[in-house]
């Protein structure tokens, strides 16, 4: 195990016990309120991260946490010369609220330069763990895990999670060309959770995520993943991605290049 193997076995067993918090939220009953218009946040999202705070700050209270809820004792912009552990106690909140499976607890952690470290995700509903080091690979329940490696853009199916504010970040004319995409893809599938692309993604299952409007916490753990998994992952223009990026595609090496030259203006290449 690499030098990060206390923060990796920290960061799995917290993961472990907040997905059973929240699984007996679930069991019963879950209060929620809108926090923004189609923003879901339940008492399930708020006591979870609470969990994931207090465990945290025990065991790492030099590092900072950055989590969506705003739950006591994390920050919102995470200090400079500080690590910084990015926490979305549930990803997939609505889904969770209506019974659907794609939802996960994530805790992703970043150095000062916010290159992304650790990553450690847990899918209660499948009792699946994705875990990720730097430089050490990618596992589920243990196993390693690789991406896909289709030939063609035609035999590639496509998740994609797309916030609002998404065409400022890929272009205004982003959705005619992700029809495009979809159009030239094998299939198109969108789960209502950041995350679970992303694991999809590690393990083959899917051969790659289109995303916008992301924050930190949504995306840090996952983005390792699929690198740790040998994956590629860039923002809209190219640029490799080493941190927790707010738009990316992510996906096999293999048809990258023909997902980003549509989904930017030009020909598939693959």
């Amino acid at each position: 195990m690499s030098d990060l193997g206390v923060e990796l076995d920290v960061a799995t067993s917290i993961a472990a016990d907040a997905a059973d918090v929240a699984l007996s939220f679930l069991q019963r009953g879950v209060e929620w309120v809108e926090k923004n218009p189609r923003d879901l946040v339940s008492e399930a999202d708020r006591a979870v991260e609470r969990l994931i705070v207090a465990r945290l700050g025990r065991a790492f209270p030099d590092d900072d946490v950055v989590g969506e809820e705003g739950t006591a004792g994390t920050v919102g912009v995470a200090t400079a010369g500080r690590r910084r552990w990015y926490v979305d106690p549930i990803d997939g909140t609505t889904n969770y609220l209506k019974g659907l499976p794609a939802w996960v607890v994530s805790l992703g952690l970043a150095d000062p330069d916010d290159e992304l470290l650790v990553g450690v995700i847990v899918l209660p509903v499948t009792a699946e763990v994705f875990t990720a080091v730097r430089g050490g690979g990618a596992r589920r329940n243990g196993v390693p895990i690789r991406v896909s490696d289709p030939a063609t853009l035609d035999r590639t199916v496509i998740t994609y999670a797309l916030a609002p504010r998404t065409p400022d970040q890929w272009g205004a004319d982003l959705h005619p060309r992700l029809r495009t995409l979809m159009a030239q893809a094998l299939g198109t599938r969108m789960q209502g959770c950041s995350v679970a692309d992303l694991t999809s993604v590690a393990m083959g299952r899917i051969d790659a995520t289109v995303a916008g409007g992301m924050s930190p916490w949504d995306v840090a753990a996952g983005l390792l993943l699929v690198a740790e998994a040998g994956g590629r992952i860039t923002a809209p223009d190219g640029t490799p991605v080493t941190g927790p990026a707010s738009a990316f595609v992510a996906g096999s090496p293999s048809v990258h290049p023909a997902i980003l030259s549509v989904l930017t203006g030009g020909p598939a290449t693959a």
